[in-house]
């Protein structure tokens, strides 16, 4: 009797044992061989490539539980580029476990950057789930966890997410949240009221009833000038708005407008606003930008084409704005037609081609590898076959260059949303005489802390540029209009003000 008593008490023991075994995460992998797979991809992590770093991402199956741990690491990494390719295997979670548990994460994860991280997911892939945890995460004490769940609203149309997204913009201490979040409004409303809490509030009110809210469809203009087509979209004025001041905004060449649209769009309160967005060099030339020779943008030709749109428009006289080499544009511009032009804003850019090549010199001497070979390239000191995977690195490492915090999440959204690949190109830049002088009155911008900057050349602004400001914002490398938002534009204003271009509404 005690024999047959042990061996009836020791089945379900032993069924016991059996389904713990069943329900253990690691043993379970193993046999069905996804333990070696994230073996294999440990190993790419640890490589001194980041592209075979990045390759190894490939290899995960994001719907299965052992991969959340991994990228719950990787989304607390020192580089945007691979914070973002975590965030892009959370993005295509479908299991709704799983969706659920890295929505509980956006809101307890102890660690921000794991917040943040899960925004950016869920920004790159929204679903109509994500919306409620989404719009938690704008209350969120970090701000990087703010903006960036404000910009993963943008795409989740829905009535509760707009209502989240007024009722945040109130109380959002931080202006380069509020901009974001009124982004994202504009972007569901289909129009624009920049980060004016009341003026929302108010907008809502009239619009909370209606049965459908459609996503903001703006009207984009191409138009071409003697064979250079130039893409445009005008923004509305708003009603405090000088309306003899009309401003070309130059995207950045191999970029689009996008890349700092959110932030330039408050220009719209003294200002009509067109963005203007270039042609890339193969539609004007036909020529790819790889190869052994480094091809020229036709600058000459696309001021001209500049010119005309400015005709069409109607303008009489216009602001021309530009960032990096599209800053040698603006100068161009005015420079063949001062009669034409209010002003000219150059953000991020350099004076002259002397200037320019003083800040190479620089580059080549930085503590940063990566940016040495870049500056070698650059300089053809290196002997590096100018193909898409050169051009794909070297815009990689200025990027990364540009940011204020490297790991910052909104780098891999300008990376995969706002570009558009040029190849490799010499924008011919101004040069300047002993003698040139630059009437116009003229206002450049620059990030401190950039090592690739004219702002060590500035003495050759103060030659050649009797009316000029120049903004050295030190909290800044390559987005300043982003990391001092609001002192960007108390020096815009000034500058504005000081020429006698604009002046600020009574009480304003």
């Amino acid at each position: 009797t005690a024999c047959y008593h042990s061996r009836v008490m020791r089945r379900p023991l032993l069924l016991l044992v059996l389904l713990s075994l069943l329900a253990a995460p690691f043993p379970a992998s193993g046999a069905d061989g996804y333990g070696k797979i994230l073996e294999r991809f440990r190993r790419r992590l640890r490589s001194p490539d980041l592209d075979r770093r990045l390759a190894g991402f490939r290899l995960l199956d994001p719907d299965r539980a052992e991969t959340l741990p991994e990228m719950r690491k990787l989304l607390a990494a020192d580089h945007w580029l691979l914070r973002g390719a975590a965030a892009e295997v959370l993005s295509r979670v479908t299991d709704p476990a799983l969706r659920a548990e890295l929505r509980l994460d956006l809101l307890t994860h102890e660690d921000p950057l794991v917040r943040e991280g899960i925004a950016l997911a869920f920004a790159l892939s929204p679903v109509k789930g994500d919306a409620e945890a989404l719009s938690d995460a704008l209350g969120d004490g970090a701000f990087e966890v703010r903006r960036t769940a404000a910009v993963a609203l943008s795409g989740i149309v829905s009535r509760e997410s707009i209502e989240s997204l007024v009722a945040a913009l109130r109380k959002e201490p931080d202006a380069r949240v509020a901009v974001l979040i009124g982004d994202t409004l504009r972007s569901l409303a289909g129009r624009s009221y920049g980060r004016d809490a009341a003026a929302w509030e108010a907008w809502w009110k009239r619009n909370r009833d209606r049965p459908e809210i459609r996503g903001l469809t703006e009207e984009k203009k191409r138009r071409d000038f003697g064979g250079v087509p130039l893409e445009t979209v005008t923004m509305a004025t708003r009603p405090s708005a000088s309306p003899k001041l009309d401003f070309l905004v130059l995207a950045p060449l191999g970029w689009t407008h996008r890349v700092y649209r959110p932030w330039l769009d408050e220009m719209s309160e003294f200002a009509r606003l067109t963005y203007v967005e270039l042609p890339s060099l193969k539609e004007l030339t036909g020529l790819s930008g790889y190869g052994p020779a480094v091809p020229t943008y036709p600058v000459a030709r696309l001021v001209r084409a500049l010119e005309g749109l400015r005709k069409t428009l109607g303008k009489n006289r216009v602001v021309v704005l530009g960032s990096g080499a599209t800053g040698w544009i603006a100068q161009r511009y005015a420079m063949s037609y001062p009669d034409r032009t209010v002003a000219v804003i150059v953000i991020d850019g350099f004076v002259d081609a002397a200037s320019y090549a003083a800040a190479l010199a620089r580059f080549s001497r930085s503590p940063v590898a990566a940016e040495r070979w870049a500056a070698g390239v650059l300089t053809r000191r290196l002997d590096v076959p100018l193909d898409r995977a050169a051009f794909e690195r070297i815009s990689r490492i200025l990027l990364t260059a540009s940011l204020a915090d490297p790991r910052d999440s909104l780098g891999y959204l300008r990376w995969i949303r706002d570009r558009a690949p040029q190849g490799f190109v010499t924008v011919p830049p101004v040069r300047l005489g002993k003698r040139s002088r630059f009437a116009v009155p003229s206002l450049f911008y620059f990030g401190a802390r950039l090592r690739l900057s004219g702002l060590p050349e500035a003495e050759r602004i103060r030659r050649h540029f009797p009316n000029h400001i120049i903004a050295a914002m030190r909290k800044s490398r390559g987005f300043c209009y982003v990391t001092e938002y609001e002192k960007f534009y108390k020096v815009l204003r000034g500058f504005l003000e000081y020429y006698g271009l604009w002046k600020p509404p009574r009480g304003g």
